[in-house]
C-alpha cells in the first residue's frame, strides 16, 4: 500500500519486497545474529539509520518502509544518472536491483558490483527457509 500511495510503481514495490525478504525474510528474523546493530523489516544498523533517518524510528515497521522508499527514491536518482552520490560512474551491466541491493546490503559507499545478485540472495533465503524456487 505504502508504494501505490506514494507513486512508486510496480516493480519498485517488487524491489522493495524482495530487499525486505532479504534482509529479515519479511520481518520474521528483525535482529542480527552476527552483533551488528541492524535491524528490523530492512535491516538498518543504527550508524545509517541515524545518518539518514534519524526523523524515524528504527524500531517502527512503518517508519522501516518510509525509510526504504526514501532510498529508492535517491538511488533511483542516482541509477537514471549513472553515477552514485559520490560521483562514480554506475557500470553499464549493474541493473537497478543489483544497484540497490548493493547500496543497501554491501553499505552506501560500497562498489562492490560483482559481489551476490539479489535472485541468488533471495534464492538461497529461500533455501534457508526449507523452500524451494520452482
Amino acid at each position: 500500500d505504502y508504494a501505490y500511495d506514494h507513486g512508486f510503481n510496480a516493480s519498485q514495490a517488487s524491489l522493495a519486497a524482495t530487499v525486505a525478504f532479504a534482509e529479515s525474510s519479511l520481518g520474521v528474523n528483525t535482529s542480527s545474529p552476527d552483533g551488528s546493530t541492524a535491524s528490523g523489516l530492512y535491516q538498518y544498523n543504527e550508524g545509517t539509520w541515524n545518518d539518514r533517518h534519524s526523523n524515524l524510528d528504527r524500531n517502527s515497521e512503518s517508519d522501516q518502509i518510509t525509510a526504504f522508499y526514501e532510498d529508492l527514491s535517491q538511488l533511483q536518482q542516482q541509477y537514471n544518472n549513472g553515477h552514485d552520490a559520490n560521483g562514480n560512474a554506475i557500470p553499464s551491466g549493474v541493473d537497478f536491483s543489483d544497484y540497490v541491493y548493493t547500496k543497501f546490503h554491501y553499505g552506501w559507499n560500497s562498489q562492490n558490483y560483482t559481489g551476490t545478485d539479489v535472485t541468488t540472495y533471495f534464492n538461497g533465503k529461500i533455501s534457508e527457509l526449507g523452500m524451494s524456487v520452482q
